[in-house]
């Protein structure tokens, strides 16, 4: 599908520390549209209050914590 009306996200807590999990529960949207223009560092830095860069490459998405100079 490379151009989905709706994305959902299976279990999207799988993973997180029980703080993370609680605070994407009880999140409320931050962004809407088309992932590759909403889907930021400075968004999903948000969810869980870190500096991220967030990257595409060849398809794939990777994320890392901002690293200060």
């Amino acid at each position: 599908m490379p151009e989905p009306r709706l994305l959902l996200l299976d279990e999207p807590a799988t993973g997180l520390d029980l703080p993370g999990r609680e605070r994407l529960l009880d999140g409320r949207p931050l962004a809407q549209g088309p992932a590759t223009e909403v889907l930021t560092g400075d968004q999903v830095g948000k969810c869980f209050d870190l500096p991220l860069v967030l990257e595409r490459r060849e398809g794939r998405w990777s994320v890392r914590i901002r690293r200060r100079r």
